[in-house]
């Protein structure tokens, strides 16, 4: 119950370090 959520987790949280450099983040989750 904790191994997809851990694989999205960490998959968003790339995406969102490398997209936070182009641009201001603007998903709250």
């Amino acid at each position: 119950m904790t191994t997809r959520n851990e694989r999205l987790i960490a998959a968003g949280l790339d995406q969102f370090q490398l997209r936070n450099e182009s641009y201001p983040p603007v998903r709250d989750v």
